[in-house]
């Protein structure tokens, strides 16, 4: 994940930082926002390459945040939530979304799938990272 920049979009102020502290780990630089304007902000200002986002937010939905960037773009998007429901997750990656992840998860599982998501992205291969 060397060289990439991930937006992590979530309300939880403590998991932000156990996902970006995580990220970072593997070599990412890691963009934070607690709502969905600040994430369609920093969409805008940084030269991203994912963007983790949840769903449930005070402000604005997880799903109308992936409906602004997908207009714009084809960044890969994973959605991380709390939501464990098939309608929604059948909804939203018709939508756009790129993979969905239900909360709790294991980061182990997260960084296998931002890697992925990553390598497919670029259309290489991404060197593997070592295990924390």
């Amino acid at each position: 994940m060397n060289n990439s920049t991930i937006l992590v979009v979530d309300d939880d102020p403590t998991l932000l930082k156990f996902v970006g502290a995580n990220l970072r780990a593997q070599g990412s630089e890691v963009v934070t926002a607690e709502n969905g304007e600040s994430a369609l902000k920093a969409f805008e200002e940084e030269s991203l390459d994912l963007v983790i986002l949840d769903i449930m937010m005070p402000d604005m939905t997880g799903e109308e945040v992936c409906h602004r960037i997908r207009k714009q773009s084809s960044i890969p998007i994973i959605i991380l939530t709390a939501n464990d429901n098939l309608n929604d997750k059948v909804q939203l990656l018709n939508q756009g979304a790129n993979d969905y992840i239900t909360k709790p998860f294991v980061m182990q599982e997260l960084l296998a799938r931002v890697q992925a998501r990553l390598r497919r992205n670029r259309g290489g291969i991404a060197k593997p990272q070592p295990q924390p």
